[in-house]
């Protein structure tokens, strides 16, 4: 995986189960190779705890390159509004600022983007305008988790009726909420152009499965 990652710069990660965590394993592994990285988001991603952060604004970059002299990886984002009291606080992109994630490639060797959501769920089945991705972006990492086998379509899955409605159409049949997810559903979903592959275009295409959820508990690369 980190040779085909190595051929681009700048890689947006979209599905499910595991998408941050990976996200992040490959910015230290990339690291790890001398690479200077840096971790954003096309839509909200938690404010990590372990890395730099820089609050997007008009001297990010100058405040970026600085915080790249000691930390290798850089987290670049705005706080999200509405955030509740109770609740972690999360970092948007905020455009405002005029900047793009090709801006960013000017004080770093990477930029890696969050650009889709799946509630914490496994799966997910992107909705119209989902996912996010920069236009920017020469790589798109689709991640699942496959610990949703065989459990109801309703409680694994984020938009889950579009998947039953997708499913049914692929194996000409309903498919309901109470549908056991298999490892086919997961494949064909990941594969599709209306899944997945949703947006990707032309863009270089890799998928990865989490195959239990201890796979990605101090996951590594």
């Amino acid at each position: 995986m980190i040779n085909d990652i190595l051929r681009h710069r700048i890689i947006s990660f979209v599905g499910s189960g595991g998408k941050t965590t990976l996200m992040f394993a490959v910015a230290k592994k990339l690291s790890q190779l001398g690479k200077k990285v840096i971790i954003t988001t096309s839509t909200k991603i938690y404010l990590p705890t372990d890395y730099n952060v820089v609050l997007l604004d008009k001297e990010c970059l100058s405040l970026a390159a600085s915080s790249l002299k000691d930390d290798p990886i850089c987290v670049i984002g705005s706080p999200c509004p509405g955030t509740g009291l109770f609740e972690p606080q999360k970092l948007c992109f905020c455009e405002q600022f005029g900047l793009t994630p090709k801006d960013f490639l000017k004080v770093a060797d990477f930029v890696l983007i969050e650009a889709d959501g799946s509630k914490h769920m496994p799966l997910k089945f992107p909705g119209e305008n989902e996912p996010v991705i920069p236009a920017e972006s020469d790589m798109v990492i689709a991640v699942a988790g496959m610990w949703c086998v065989g459990h109801p379509v309703s409680e694994v899955c984020h938009r889950y009726e579009l998947a039953c409605r997708f499913l049914s159409d692929e194996y000409g049949c309903y498919i309901g909420p109470d549908h056991k997810v298999t490892k086919e559903d997961v494949l064909r979903i990941m594969n599709s152009v209306h899944g997945y592959r949703k947006n990707v275009g032309k863009r270089a295409f890799l998928k990865y499965i989490f195959y239990d959820r201890k796979d990605y508990i101090n996951f590594q690369i």
